[in-house]
C-alpha cells in the first residue's frame, strides 16, 4: 500500500507540472524502472505460479468446477498478457 500511495502522491505532482517541464531526476526515473521490473518479476512469478496450478488441476479428475477454474486461471492469465 506504500508504494501504492508513493506512485500516486508522484503522478499527482507531475499532473501539477506546466506541460515540457522537467519531471523526473536520473535517480527517481531509475529507481521507478527497477520497480517496474520488480513488478514484471512477480507478475511473471504468479502467472507461472497460476499455470502451474492449472496443470495440476487438469491431471485430476474433471469437473464443471475444475473446467470453471481453469477458465478463471486462463482469463486472468490472459488479462496480465494484455497489459
Amino acid at each position: 500500500m506504500e508504494r501504492q500511495y508513493e506512485l500516486e502522491s508522484l503522478r499527482r505532482s507531475l499532473a501539477m507540472l506546466h506541460l515540457g517541464a522537467p519531471a523526473l531526476d536520473r535517480e527517481e526515473a531509475m529507481r521507478l524502472v527497477r520497480e517496474l521490473q520488480d513488478l514484471e518479476r512477480q507478475l511473471r512469478t504468479l502467472r507461472e505460479g497460476l499455470q502451474r496450478l492449472l496443470a495440476e488441476a487438469g491431471r485430476g479428475v474433471l469437473s464443471a468446477e475444475g473446467d470453471e477454474v481453469r477458465r478463471v486461471g486462463q482469463d486472468l492469465t490472459d488479462r496480465a498478457e494484455e497489459e
